[in-house]
């Protein structure tokens, strides 16, 4: 039976379950896990050494294992239901996940099974999917899981990890009341950053930033999180400045998902800005002192311009080419959110200004060497972006969208003339 079928009917039968009673609901799912558990056990303790000779043999067995794993993933992704299970009982997901981590382990620990993606993103799955089904319940596992990730990440460099941080960061947000585990979750995310970026760093020289697309993406995709769900924790790390720079390098990428990713995380890093700058700017309380609050904005502020100020130029300029050429086409509207940021006065001042001008005045720009782009074709697109008062978002996505078919040779020069109506 294909896995997706076999997929169908253990979430169809895990609905079921959580209609009955609270422990008739955690008997009868442990009961359901119990021969998936069985069978990969069976696999680790006996076909292990089938695994390492490699072969057709080999091949078959890693993928029976990542199909068990997968449904133990759907069985647990089943047990989702409103509220918090009653008092004195745990929550069935988070049940499932303690009976199959000694299974779990086993399995990250093989030598074998750390090679093969498929059965390392299917460890994720799981535990992914008991995350998001028992959310706040599953905080007492969540130390055992910052750990296990983490070193699983180091020792495999598999992107399907740091996804997994990325779920943490959804589902707790910044962790309250607990010193020790939010250290314990903001150290986890910048080892994770750094051991990322130095995964990229290697790969850069020999394969070019295109063959790591999926760690980029996924460590853009993490840092993104942090960002949304966990802001303070995101401003306040290590990371930031290094995570900047690959989100510019990815946004030049023709490869859809690192480039999406890139321009998510830059247009919330900036909407993140005005927020934070506007905070820092404040004022104090006559004959009073600035609030923690105040001083974290501050700080803040002071680390994003910094940024901003670095590696802005170099952003425009990537923003402007990949528009003329590398990003594909249904990411423009991305693409133009964090240029219309970009030159906002009160985030960038005069800055934002200047590197859309220096960026337009380049004679290297994709187009112009065939003679599709023209240097009063940047003239006008840079009078119309730069106007005051400046177009309305939605006028400036459309503007950067026929200003982008130029050079692609999809578009003309007189798509231009009626932003000036």
């Amino acid at each position: 039976m294909p896995l997706e079928d076999r997929q169908a009917i253990v979430e169809g039968l895990a609905r079921v379950l959580t209609f009955l009673g609270p422990q008739h609901v955690l008997d009868s799912a442990l009961s359901m896990q119990q021969p998936h558990l069985a069978r990969t056990q069976s696999i680790i303790s006996h076909g292990s050494s089938t695994a390492a000779q490699g072969g057709a043999a080999a091949k078959q067995l890693l993928q029976q294992l990542a199909d068990e794993l997968q449904l133990m993933a759907v069985l647990i992704k089943g047990m989702e239901f409103p509220g918090q299970p009653p008092t004195g009982f745990a929550h069935p997901a988070l049940k499932l996940l303690e009976a199959a981590w000694p299974v779990l382990s086993a399995v990250a620990d093989a030598p074998v099974c750390r090679q093969d993606r498929p059965v390392l993103e299917a460890v994720c799955e799981v535990y992914k999917r008991a995350l998001q089904s028992a959310r706040g319940s599953a905080k007492p596992l969540l130390t055992m899981l910052l750990t296990a990730v983490g070193e699983l990440f180091t020792e495999t460099q598999q992107a399907a990890c740091l996804d997994v941080l990325s779920t943490i960061a959804e589902v707790f947000g910044e962790v309250k009341n607990a010193p020790e585990l939010a250290a314990a979750q903001k150290q986890a995310f910048e080892d994770a950053a750094g051991a990322a970026g130095a995964v990229l760093l290697q790969r850069l020289a020999s394969q070019g930033l295109s063959a790591s697309g999926d760690v980029l993406r996924s460590l853009l995709a993490v840092a993104d999180a942090h960002l949304v769900f966990a802001r303070e924790l995101f401003l306040s790390s290590s990371v930031l400045p290094q995570v900047f720079q690959w989100a510019v390098a990815a946004a030049s990428l023709r490869e859809k998902e690192p480039a999406n990713a890139a321009f998510s995380f830059l247009s919330h890093l900036l909407a993140a800005s005005s927020k934070v700058f506007a905070a820092a700017a404040e004022p104090v309380a006559a004959g009073g002192a600035a609030s923690a609050e105040q001083q974290a904005a501050a700080r803040a502020a002071a680390a994003l311009q910094k940024c901003i100020a670095a590696h802005g130029q170099q952003l425009t300029q990537t923003l402007v080419v990949a528009a003329c050429d590398t990003s594909p086409r249904q990411l423009l509207r991305a693409l133009a959110s964090v240029l219309y940021q970009l030159l906002q006065e009160q985030l960038t001042g005069q800055l934002g200004r200047q590197w859309l001008l220096a960026a337009l005045q380049s004679p290297e720009l994709p187009g112009m060497s065939a003679g599709l782009l023209k240097a009063s074709d940047c003239e006008a697109f840079a009078k119309l972006a730069l106007r005051q008062p400046p177009l309305s978002r939605g006028r400036f996505d459309a503007l950067l969208m026929d200003f982008a078919a130029i050079p692609r040779g999809e578009g003309t020069s007189d798509a231009l003339l009626a932003y000036e109506l």
